[in-house]
């Protein structure tokens, strides 16, 4: 199945946590460095559909076995394809994640501020647990 002609763009959302166009951003962008054999069947595994498994895994959280049961691909392959497409990402981490400098930093710290109140903020990560220790000042509970 095609998400690009078979469903909405409510039902792409609803499915991968990522708009069309975005899906299809990200396809364009690491096609060139996944895998082009085929399954263990003999079927080749299009790019595409090796990004739309890796993305399914990471939206959903579901077991690789039940993503590779919706597409028709075993296990195995949807754990191939989701670390070929992790590592592909990974590898334009530098094009795409970059530190604000200068004055955007600044920018940036103040705007935080504005919003809650925590100095010195530069940025967040969804889903991610950071371990917060105590300040060391004379008024910790600024922080």
């Amino acid at each position: 199945m095609n998400p690009f002609t078979a469903m909405s763009d409510a039902e792409v959302v609803d499915r991968f946590r990522q708009r069309k166009e975005s899906v299809n951003s990200i396809i364009q962008e690491i096609q060139d460095q996944l895998p082009v054999d085929n399954d263990k069947r003999g079927c080749p595994v299009p790019p595409n559909l090796q990004v739309l498994l890796a993305i399914r895994c990471m939206a959903t959280g579901s077991h690789q076995i039940a993503i590779g049961d919706c597409y028709d691909v075993s296990q195995a392959c949807v754990s191939l394809y989701l670390a070929s497409v992790l590592r592909a990402i990974a590898n334009l981490s530098e094009q795409f994640i970059q530190f604000p400098a200068g004055n955007d930093l600044h920018k940036t710290v103040q705007a935080f501020y504005n919003i809650t109140t925590m100095p010195g903020v530069i940025g967040s990560i969804d889903c991610t647990r950071v371990a917060i220790s105590r300040p060391t000042c004379n008024n910790p509970e600024v922080f």
